[in-house]
């Protein structure tokens, strides 16, 4: 199976599925945060909050929502 270090996946090993929502690890950051949602599109990131495509390293899966009792 694949190595995962704290559910990071590397784009080497493995690239999320199109159009699905993803926690990508930008290597473009600078100051800026480096851990974002973003979708992957033709092998390129597309992060929805810069409404811009950069490089990552690494992705995890968006973790499930609490299960609320109300």
């Amino acid at each position: 199976g694949i190595m995962k270090k704290n559910n990071w996946i590397s784009i080497k090993d493995q690239l999320p599925k199109e159009w699905v929502s993803v926690i990508g690890y930008m290597t473009d950051s600078g100051d800026f945060p480096s851990v974002r949602e973003c979708y992957s599109v033709d092998g390129k990131f597309f992060f929805p909050a810069l409404n811009e495509f950069h490089p990552i390293s690494h992705w995890m899966k968006k973790k499930e929502k609490p299960h609320i009792k109300t």
